[in-house]
């Protein structure tokens, strides 16, 4: 397995709270680190899997479990990625809309 380094961003909250942190721990993103800037929120991710888009599809099922969280963007810094991450992103946006 290989370490998939890649950032989900997320909205319906108003802050990071201990509530929130905790409950996107207990849904399986141990391997996350929580964030916000100008309120836009994400987890960045160091995630084993066989491939890119498993660890990110791992990924967006845990922090499906959090209630009221809404997945809204994808973004990784890999050239190697980064066309998954695109095609994940567009399907994100067909979710959202």
């Amino acid at each position: 397995m290989k370490t998939f380094e890649f950032t989900i961003y997320f909205s319906e909250y108003d802050e990071l709270s201990e509530e929130l942190t905790n409950a996107i721990f207990e849904a399986g993103c141990d391997d996350g680190l929580l964030g916000s800037s100008q309120n836009r929120f994400s987890v960045c991710f160091g995630r084993e899997a066989e491939t890119f888009a498993d660890a990110v599809l791992s990924a967006i099922t845990d922090l499906q479990k959090v209630p009221g969280l809404q997945v809204t963007d994808l973004s990784c810094d890999s050239d190697t990625d980064k066309h998954d991450a695109d095609l994940i992103n567009r399907m994100l946006h067909l979710q959202v809309a």
